[in-house]
C-alpha cells in the first residue's frame, strides 16, 4: 500500500486493501467513510497499474458516483500524476446496464433505430411516457 494512502486511512478503512480478491465491496454506517475508503482503493488500483477503463465502481445514487469521481480526480491529479482516468466507470448499477446496452446495439436490433431501444425500455420499467412512444408515434 502506498504511504500516502496508509497515512490517509485508519486501520479500519485500511482492512479492504487486505483482501485477497479484486472485487471489494464496502458496507457500513453513514458518515463512518466508505467513500474515502473506497476512494483510496481505486486510487491504490490505478497506482498498480489497472487500466482506469478495468475499474468499474458502482453506488446506490448518481450523487454519490458524482462525490467519488469528483475524490478520484483530486487524489489523481494530487498522487497519481499522469495516469489517466479515461474509461473509469463510477455510478448506479442502472446507469451501466445502460451504458453496456448502448455499446451493443446490433445485438439488440435497435442499431439503425435508437427510438425502437425507448420503446422498449419505457414499459420494462414502468414509466408512463409523456408522448407516443409507438412506432408511429416518432
Amino acid at each position: 500500500m502506498e504511504e500516502w494512502i496508509e497515512d490517509a486511512l485508519c486501520q479500519e478503512q485500511r482492512e479492504p486493501f487486505l483482501r485477497d480478491t479484486k472485487g471489494a465491496c464496502i458496507l457500513a454506517a453513514a458518515g463512518s467513510g466508505k467513500t474515502r475508503t473506497l476512494t483510496h482503493l481505486l486510487a491504490a488500483d490505478l497506482a498498480s497499474g489497472i487500466p482506469s477503463s478495468s475499474i468499474v465502481a458502482f453506488t446506490f445514487t448518481e450523487k454519490a458516483a458524482t462525490e467519488l469521481l469528483a475524490r478520484i480526480h483530486a487524489l489523481a491529479a494530487e498522487h497519481l500524476g499522469g495516469v489517466s482516468l479515461s474509461g473509469i466507470f463510477i455510478g448506479t448499477i442502472h446507469s451501466w446496464c445502460l451504458h453496456y446496452l448502448l455499446q451493443l446495439p446490433d445485438y439488440y436490433g435497435f442499431a439503425h433505430n435508437p427510438r425502437k431501444f425507448l420503446i422498449l425500455l419505457v414499459p420494462e420499467v414502468g414509466l408512463e411516457p409523456t408522448r407516443d412512444v409507438s412506432p408511429t408515434g416518432f
